[in-house]
């Protein structure tokens, strides 16, 4: 968008060029679009600022079954939550001997163990299996989000260097 274009860009423009942007004398927004992106080195620039941004965004999705919060007011019940989770898990990783699972690591087995966890109405989990499921989801539709975003971007960089070429 042209938002996130403007937004990037102001970290590389010179100190003119931000005073025209930010210029409070006119009520007019002047935002940067995506012709700023044609120009090799800004266009580089701004592109690589966007892909790594989205690459620590999408880090932040990786949770393990090993790093739970100190201040667990039920410690024993949420184990076995964990450990009821992890079962779906490693029957879709194939890995029974690791007892550690990660989510967010991994769209399409976080996708598979979506699927079978929303078949699932584990009477003892009822209530934070369905916070579980309303947050995969929004996880799984935030991450596609997210990588269509970073595969767009690295094409117009690989554009950027087949046009120097």
């Amino acid at each position: 968008s042209n938002e996130l274009v403007t937004v990037c860009c102001m970290h590389f423009l010179p100190d003119d060029a931000i005073g025209e942007l930010l210029d409070e004398s006119t009520t007019e927004v002047v935002l940067l679009g995506k012709e700023v992106l044609e120009d090799y080195f800004l266009g580089k620039l701004v592109l690589r600022a966007i892909v790594d941004a989205l690459k620590e965004k999408l880090n932040t999705y990786r949770v393990s079954s090993a790093h739970l919060p100190t201040d667990i007011k039920r410690p024993r019940q949420t184990r076995e939550f964990l450990d009821f989770l992890g079962g779906f898990y490693r029957s879709e990783c194939d890995s029974q001997k690791n007892e550690l699972f990660y989510w967010g690591v991994n769209e399409v087995v976080d996708a598979n163990v979506m699927s079978n966890i929303m078949t699932c109405h584990e009477g003892k989990f009822a209530g934070i299996l369905q916070k579980f499921k309303y947050g995969m989801l929004i996880s799984l539709e935030e991450r596609a989000c997210l990588l269509e975003l970073r595969k767009k971007a690295l094409g117009l960089l690989v554009q950027i260097d087949g046009e120097d070429s």
